[in-house]
């Protein structure tokens, strides 16, 4: 790196030196129109290109290098990620990056070389074509990473972001409800709901009735009640880091077989099932995905036995255990299941509403195709969901 005049690497126009980077190639292109590139100097040797946007946002990614990537590296899992390299910022800008890095607890970790240069963009290291599989295998490996990383001390990061790329709950909630009839409509057209017609409510549950079926409004009246005692409920958990971007094309095995965890450029502090959710049933556009129930419940059930392992004292969803013997795990597991459904659920409706309003967009901000798909994807992630969660009100464990 030191024979590397690295700031010639980038011409005024945001594209490489043909003399210095003698090859590259595109790895994606965002919707900002800057493309990620890999590229190769003459020595054989190759690294990753990224132009950063323009406005507030362009320094997330730095800022999550420099404030939270040194806190990862001593955790029970650390995630693995492509080292920032160099880093490229006009000279007014360059003391907000060095504030950062003053203000870091692991300052001394870093080794990235910081330059003036009239755009803003980053070099990492270049970690190999990653394998994006969407399998058993990884998710679980994730799901064990993310358990550690939701433990990291946010009190190290202050102050940090408390927003990510969507709002928080409450105000999905909010805006959710304030559109139920929208809402009811999306959910009346679930198949699910023509299997729970043989369902008896209990004398415990809202009102009895002999056919949910013939009176959807009984289960649409429990949801809408969940849905406000949880968001209450969550309201009291403690607020994690999160990674906050977690679709498919962000992590992947490298050619050496590692999970990679990569762009953390929308990291934040909040709820840990907004990580959950992302990895498990938040839809995109570009990198669709499937779930079943029976891997939605073994995943939920490794996050929340992994993090009890680790310190059940502390858990990260911290149940009232006074009284409780270990029979009651179970139940305290069935609650947080309960809780991530509702989360979910009104996530989704929240996305299909987004979608609709996506379609009748002209033009649209994604391919019509891209978005039928993701459309039919949410609703058969929020009809898996739906069909959960009325089988734990049926149990009693609601």
């Amino acid at each position: 790196m030191k024979s590397v005049d690295w700031t010639q690497l980038v011409q005024h126009d945001g594209q490489l030196h043909p003399q210095l980077a003698i090859h590259s190639e595109v790895i994606y292109t965002g919707l900002h129109g800057h493309s990620v590139q890999r590229f190769w100097l003459e020595d054989g040797s190759s690294y990753i290109y990224k132009p950063l946007p323009q406005g507030e946002d362009s320094f997330r990614e730095i800022r999550a290098y420099v404030q939270v990537m040194p806190l990862l590296e001593s955790l029970p899992m650390p995630p693995r990620y492509p080292q920032l390299l160099v880093c490229a910022a006009p000279a007014e800008e360059q003391a907000d990056v060095h504030q950062w890095i003053d203000n870091a607890e692991h300052e001394a970790s870093l080794t990235t070389s910081f330059i003036v240069h009239p755009l803003r963009w980053i070099v990492m290291e270049d970690i190999g074509v990653l394998n994006h599989v969407h399998s058993d295998k990884q998710l679980l490996q994730i799901v064990e990473q993310m358990v550690c990383w939701h433990r990291v001390d946010v009190s190290q990061l202050m102050p940090f972001p408390q927003v990510g790329q969507k709002p928080p709950l409450p105000d999905i909630a909010s805006s959710v409800i304030s559109r139920w009839q929208q809402a009811e409509e999306i959910l009346l057209q679930l198949p699910v709901l023509c299997e729970v017609s043989s369902w008896n409510a209990s004398a415990t549950d809202v009102t009895e009735v002999d056919d949910i079926r013939q009176q959807p409004d009984i289960w649409l009246r429990w949801l809408k009640q969940d849905i406000a005692e949880t968001v209450q409920r969550l309201s009291s958990q403690r607020a994690v880091l999160l990674h906050g971007d977690l679709h498919t094309g962000n992590y992947g095995v490298n050619p050496q077989e590692q999970l990679m965890v990569l762009d953390w450029e929308h990291s934040h502090i909040g709820s840990l099932f907004w990580d959950v959710y992302h990895l498990l049933d938040l839809s995109h556009p570009l990198f669709p995905r499937s779930m079943t129930p029976s891997l939605r419940h073994s995943l939920l059930e490794h996050y929340w036995f992994t993090d009890l392992a680790l310190n059940e004292s502390e858990q990260l969803f911290a149940p009232d255990r006074e009284g409780a013997g270990l029979t009651s795990e179970y139940v305290f597991f069935a609650k947080f299941e309960q809780d991530y459904l509702v989360y979910a659920i009104v996530y989704s409706i929240w996305m299909l509403l987004l979608i609709q309003k996506d379609l009748r967009q002209e033009p649209p901000i994604w391919p019509r195709t891209q978005l039928l798909a993701q459309q039919t994807e949410t609703t058969e992630h929020l009809e898996q969901c739906i069909h959960r969660w009325l089988t734990i009100h049926k149990s009693g464990y609601a």
